[in-house]
């Protein structure tokens, strides 16, 4: 029911009426905000619906081009009217890594807006990269050469993950919000990102990990050497309008550690 619903809304794409939030990635050594994460909303709709439901929605309806443009477009011209080197993550889905135009679009928009190709990073799943393997190192080797960055996104929740880090690329490495939840008191998470951790360090990746909402799970990952977080804990997703408003205050919890400090 919800598939057929927000296809409905899908729709609105053509009205140009999605638009991006922006979700804190917070440099747990500074308590700035490096980054975001770009993600679509519905500002009209009283549900929320996520962006992974959005995508999903779009490649059924077959406007998954029209919806990467849209939303890319209008972060670009959020984040150009900002002078701080703050990086945006964009998320591609599957059947984006077919769309042999999709490199020259993208850079096309960040060279329209004047976003430097080393501010921009591009999340990819597991499930998008094993679609198509040759086709996937591809498309990530051309974004690599304009120097754009490539995260392997939600890692630990596939099967052939440690393949992936082998075989690809990749400047990133996003940890999935699965292992974070109590992570201070579950033995078993504890290790796994303790190693994920480790892992990434060694391979000279960043890791990010997202999902934090609890001090306790900020805590644990900073006395880990954790360096980027990213979850309610630092700031929910904000519009475009308040973007600015948000990077002056900071994130909400490192704030007040400041504070107190």
């Amino acid at each position: 029911m919800w598939l057929l619903w927000c296809d409905e809304r899908i729709r609105s794409i053509a009205r140009d009426e999605v638009e991006p939030v922006f979700q804190p990635i917070v440099n747990l050594e500074t308590h700035r905000i490096d980054g975001v994460e770009v993600l679509a909303r519905w500002p009209q709709c009283r549900h929320r619906i996520s962006t992974f439901d959005y995508i999903l929605a779009a490649e059924r309806e077959g406007s998954i081009g029209v919806l990467t443009d849209l939303i890319l477009a209008k972060a670009c011209q959020a984040l150009s009217e900002l002078d701080d080197g703050l990086w945006m993550s964009f998320n591609l889905s599957a059947q984006q890594f077919t769309d042999a135009e999709l490199p020259d679009r993208i850079l096309s928009t960040l060279s329209l807006y004047g976003i430097e190709t080393r501010n921009f990073v591009i999340e990819i799943t597991e499930t998008a990269v094993m679609e198509d393997l040759h086709v996937a190192e591809r498309v990530i080797s051309t974004f690599r050469d304009a120097g754009v960055k490539i995260a392997l996104d939600d890692f630990g929740t596939g099967a052939s993950s440690l393949t992936l880090l082998a075989q690809l690329p990749l400047d990133r490495m996003k940890i999935d919000q699965t292992f974070v939840s109590h992570i201070e008191s579950n033995t078993s998470n504890a290790q796994i990102v303790t190693s994920m951790l480790v892992l990434a360090e060694g391979l000279g990746l960043s890791a990010v990990v997202e999902g934090i909402e609890r001090p306790e799970e900020h805590d644990f990952l900073v006395e880990r050497g954790c360096r980027y977080g990213q979850g309610y804990l630092y700031g929910r997703p904000c519009s475009a309008a308040m973007l600015p408003h948000r990077l002056a205050l900071g994130p909400d919890f490192l704030r007040l550690l400041d504070a107190a400090g």
